[in-house]
């Protein structure tokens, strides 16, 4: 594919280029953004730069969402400019569920980066939310080209399994509160119900509506937006994968305040293969890493919340490579809810592992 580069701004000049031997170049703070192969971009090098490369990884942003050009920096870009990193942020050519399209935009970035601003000592991959999960994807693919991955409140399981997921939890609040959403595999499902909706249906029955809280390890005040979220997420991916991505029709669920009712009256959805096929190869995870991971979570997070935290670990382990993977304790409450100090302190937990 030809590559279409367009420079909207660059923030200073270059005083010096790398010379042989990979030295870092000498240079001003530099911003730059732009499109490469129609994916905004924005590279942001400090002064004082310390020779070392963050490919930044945004999350889940829902189709049709209004985008910002130039493409803007992350809260968390002036944290790592600040520490002397330089950051590399791609936006993605597509939005919603774009993890087919966002590894190699991410890859086109990085080799952009090292053609026009010199090769980094060291690159890490960082993604919050479902740029934790291209961070994964990223250096189980790349593992040449990086140091390590840290995934900050990440998507840490491959698409196969959130396809199956989004499904579990939907097909269980139907169950307890029909009628509230349309069936879920229908042509004409709307893209979203709205939170305001499937909270006065919990309202009309808040035992069944904690008992069900409880079983998807969430909150009870987070619920409604929990749900609100998954129905968008699946619809979004019905129409990024081309078909309906999972199947329970002989899903066994356990775990709910009646399994057996459960199991006798939830709705069973048939899968199109070709839908599930999509989301298991972008982006499959193994769990065969081969450069230092860390993963940190938050202690109370409706969108990922804590039952799902032991599926890469699981992965890793099965793939023998426990003891290049950290996953740190659990903090903060909300969905990516670092502090500037969190965030700092995860990143210094990976440059000590890649030493």
């Amino acid at each position: 594919m030809r590559k279409t580069f367009k420079v909207l701004a660059v923030g200073a000049i270059w005083i010096a280029v790398a010379a042989a031997g990979g030295r870092v170049p000498v240079h001003e703070p530099a911003v730059e953004t732009g499109l490469i192969d129609n994916a905004p971009f924005r590279i942001d090098v400090p002064a004082n730069w310390n020779g070392k490369l963050i490919m930044l990884m945004h999350g889940y942003e829902p189709a049709g969402t209004p985008r910002h050009l130039p493409w803007p920096a992350a809260d968390e870009t002036k944290l790592f400019v600040d520490a002397g990193y330089a950051v590399a942020q791609s936006g993605y050519r597509t939005q919603g569920w774009a993890v087919a399209e966002a590894l190699p935009d991410i890859e086109r970035l990085r080799d952009y980066f090292v053609k026009h601003h010199g090769r980094p000592k060291q690159t890490y991959a960082i993604g919050f939310s479902l740029g934790g999960l291209l961070a994964l994807a990223t250096v189980e693919r790349e593992a040449n080209s990086y140091a390590g991955a840290l995934s900050l409140c990440g998507v840490n399981m491959s698409g196969d399994a959130v396809g199956g997921l989004l499904l579990r939890n939907l097909a269980a609040f139907d169950f307890y509160f029909p009628h509230v959403l349309p069936k879920l595999d229908a042509a004409d499902a709307p893209a979203l119900v709205g939170q305001d909706v499937i909270e006065a249906a919990l309202d009309k029955d808040q035992n069944i509506a904690s008992r069900l809280a409880d079983a998807l390890d969430i909150r009870r005040p987070a619920l409604a937006g929990a749900i609100m979220l998954d129905y968008l997420v699946l619809q979004e991916l019905r129409s990024h994968a081309g078909g309906f991505p999972a199947d329970n029709q002989a899903t066994l669920y356990t775990g709910f305040p009646d399994d057996e009712a459960l199991n006798a009256g939830i709705a069973r959805y048939r899968g199109s293969p070709k839908a599930i096929a999509y989301l298991a190869a972008n982006a499959p995870l193994s769990g065969n890493i081969r450069v230092p991971v860390v993963l940190q979570s938050n202690a109370d997070d409706p969108t990922i919340p804590p039952r799902y935290g032991s599926l890469y670990p699981a992965a890793v382990r099965r793939a023998g490579k426990q003891k290049l993977l950290t996953v740190l304790p659990r903090i903060g409450h909300g969905h990516c809810d670092f502090s500037a100090d969190r965030t700092m302190a995860a990143l210094a937990q990976l440059v000590e592992k890649t030493r």
